[in-house]
């Protein structure tokens, strides 16, 4: 497997935190400035640079640059959003994504099985 990492400066916002008066984060249902962590990966079946991480990369940031603008959702959303762009990218693989907000919490998802 490979991975390429990246930091990205983005506003977010979790429209359904109202919903949930008893986890006392509805200030989170507005735009907040995060800086998001990403590492993701995907499946290799040779040692020789089959996927090239830093073309990953700089494809990942202009997927992120011309898509997520101020983007409603989790850690998690943003994740499989990574993850369906590594698919187009890279079909037939195992893929992860991390997310996380200023390098402290976030998530992980991961899709398919390393052989």
């Amino acid at each position: 497997m490979v991975y390429c990492t990246l930091q990205v400066e983005r506003l977010h916002k979790w429209a359904d935190a109202k919903s949930y008066p008893e986890l006392d984060v509805e200030y989170l249902a507005y735009p907040h400035r995060h800086m998001f962590h990403i590492k993701a990966g995907v499946c290799v079946k040779s040692d020789d640079r089959e996927v090239e991480f830093i073309s990953m990369k700089h494809e990942l940031i202009e997927r992120i640059e011309d898509e997520w603008g101020t983007f409603v959702g989790s850690c998690e959303m943003l994740a499989e959003d990574i993850i369906n762009f590594l698919k187009e990218m890279y079909p037939n693989r195992c893929y992860f994504a991390e997310v996380s907000e200023d390098g402290e919490n976030g998530a992980i998802v991961s899709e398919g099985e390393h052989e």
